[in-house]
């Protein structure tokens, strides 16, 4: 089970062939030992397949800069410290809720996520993808020109609704073109965006991230950083992929995962302020290579995106 601006970490691919077919092998055969993955004769995980070269964008849940697993000990598939990211925590799950998503209300799950309230009034969630699906991998995709227009949508809300809250933040951008297993998003609680009269915009604009519907000329944000617990839904067009050894497969077709119900009951931080992050290392890379060189570090207050990584990036 597993469980913004939207200035997010590019991810790029450099190195030697063998050198990526190792490390991608790699996290791939890690991605494949977690039970929901491990389905023998499907998706990426026979013996045939767990050889492919495929590498994600957020490397088969190894890169926290793109999907951040809160965990302790840090060992796969968590990838980040509870600490670091959850406020008030200290290295344990209490801070977490975790939850699947699946294909109708009751069917096959082929995704879980991870929602936690950090520092500075921010609610992550991270979507994960699960599994396969009639011998398909799902996949989170974004910027190729067979990914959904819209890949995922997120509502949340302060009180109960049947079938969940309505979805305010759809058309989310990711960080970089490609196939995704997993993906976070995080959100300012003290400035929701009301699906009623709004919809999210990956822009800042007008003092924040929501811009009036049609028919509305004020569309005000809703505080829920008091609120307890917080509802949430999560929607996400998934692209199905037939496996390769030697990529990550040709598209199929997209179908529609969910999870309507959830909630999330920790309404007050318990420490204000995020803790320091250790120093940077020294790149790994020229400027021109490196994945953080030409994104400005994340702002605080008005940031919906996860802090910056506390461990140097993965080069593939």
């Amino acid at each position: 089970m597993r469980l913004g601006p939207l200035n997010s970490i590019a991810v790029l691919l450099m190195g030697t062939c063998l050198l990526k077919f190792v490390q991608s092998n790699g996290n791939l055969t890690s991605w494949c030992t977690q039970p929901q993955n491990d389905l023998g004769s499907s998706g990426f995980c026979n013996a045939t397949n767990i050889l492919s070269t495929c590498q994600t964008v957020d490397g088969w849940w190894t890169r926290n800069q793109v999907a951040v697993i809160p965990g302790s000990p840090l060992s796969y598939p968590n990838n980040t410290s509870p600490d670091m990211v959850i406020c008030g925590q200290n290295s344990t799950y209490s801070g977490t809720v975790v939850g699947t998503l699946n294909v109708g209300f009751t069917g096959t799950q082929l995704g879980s996520f991870y929602a936690f309230r950090g520092y500075n009034n921010l609610l992550y969630l991270t979507v994960l993808t699960d599994g396969a699906y009639n011998g398909f991998q799902p996949f989170l995709e974004s910027g190729t020109i067979t990914a959904p227009t819209n890949v995922l949508s997120i509502g949340v809300a302060g009180t109960f609704a049947a079938g969940g809250p309505a979805a305010a933040y759809s058309n989310i951008p990711f960080p970089a073109a490609g196939q995704y297993t997993g993906f976070t998003f995080a959100l300012n609680l003290a400035a929701v965006c009301n699906a009623t009269s709004s919809t999210y915009s990956p822009n800042y604009v007008a003092g924040g991230f929501c811009v009036c519907k049609s028919g509305y000329s004020t569309c005000p944000t809703i505080d829920l950083s008091g609120v307890s617990p917080i509802y949430f839904s999560i929607a996400v067009n998934a692209s199905l992929y037939l496996p390769s050894t030697t990529s990550c497969g040709t598209f199929q077709a997209y179908t529609t995962i969910t999870q309507l119900g959830a909630y999330y009951s920790a309404a007050q931080c318990q420490g204000a302020t995020q803790p320091p992050l250790p120093p940077s290392p020294p790149p790994a890379a020229s400027a021109a290579q490196s994945p953080l060189s030409s994104f400005p570090s994340f702002p605080s207050s008005k940031s919906t995106l996860p802090i910056p990584s506390p461990f140097p990036p993965t080069l593939t």
